[in-house]
C-alpha cells in the first residue's frame, strides 16, 4: 500500500482505518496473509497444550495431568480462538508460559530461566494490556514460595527478568526504550472508542 507514513490513517495513529486500506490494497493477497497469520496463533496452540501437559504431571501426577490436557485440546473455546488471527488466544498462551517460566525459576538455580521469564512475560506484554495482569499473579506466586520454603533469596533473581522485560519492550515499540510509549497505548487503547469490528470477526 505504498509508504505506510503517507497514509492519513498512519499519520493520525487510526489503527482500525489502516487495518482497512490494509486489506483493502491487498485483496489478492488476502488468503496467504490470513493463512499466515493464523498458522502462528495455530503454532502457539500446540505450544500451549505441550505445556499444559508437561505441566500437570510435575503437580497432580501423570493420570490426572492427562485427563485435564485431553479436556484443554478439545476445549470448544481453546479450539474457537487458536484458529483466528487475533491477538487474544496468543496472549492467553504467552501468559501461560510465562507464569510457567516463573514457577520453574523458583524451583530452579540457573539465572537463564529468569531472563527466559522476562523474555516471554515481555512477548506477553506486547502482545495485549490484559498481560498486566501477570504483575499480581507474580508477586502472588513468589510471596507463596516464600512464605512455603521461609527463604527470601530467590527474590533478588527476579532482577534478571525485570531487566530482559525493558530491554525486549523497549526494542518492541520501535527501539525507542521509553516505558512512557507503553503507558501512552494502554491510556489510548482503553479511553477510545472502537468501532466496525468487520475484520476482527473475519479473523
Amino acid at each position: 500500500m505504498g509508504n505506510r507514513e503517507d497514509h492519513i490513517s498512519w499519520q493520525e495513529s487510526d489503527h482500525f482505518g489502516f487495518a482497512r486500506a490494509f486489506f483493502d490494497r491487498n485483496l489478492s493477497k488476502i488468503r496467504t496473509i490470513v493463512t499466515f497469520a493464523r498458522l502462528a496463533v495455530m503454532i502457539l496452540g500446540v505450544c500451549f497444550i505441550f505445556l499444559f501437559g508437561n505441566l500437570g504431571p510435575k503437580i497432580y501426577g501423570p493420570w490426572r495431568a492427562l485427563g485435564a490436557t485431553s479436556l484443554a485440546s478439545f476445549s470448544p473455546n481453546l479450539l474457537a480462538h487458536c484458529r483466528l488471527a487475533t491477538t487474544d488466544f496468543g496472549c492467553a498462551s504467552l501468559m501461560f508460559i510465562a507464569v510457567y517460566a516463573f514457577w520453574s525459576a523458583q524451583k530452579g538455580t540457573r539465572p537463564a530461566i529468569w531472563a527466559l521469564t522476562g523474555f516471554v512475560n515481555s512477548l506477553a506484554l506486547l502482545s495485549m494490556f490484559t498481560a498486566l495482569l501477570l504483575g499480581p499473579t507474580f508477586i502472588l506466586l513468589a510471596l507463596l514460595y516464600c512464605i512455603r520454603n521461609r527463604s527470601y533469596r530467590r527474590a533478588e533473581k527476579t532482577c534478571h527478568s525485570g531487566i530482559v522485560n525493558i530491554l525486549v519492550v523497549g526494542a518492541g515499540y520501535n527501539m525507542t526504550f521509553k516505558p512512557l510509549f507503553y503507558l501512552d497505548g494502554l491510556g489510548r487503547i482503553y479511553t477510545t472508542g472502537a468501532p466496525g469490528y468487520q475484520y476482527y470477526l473475519l479473523g
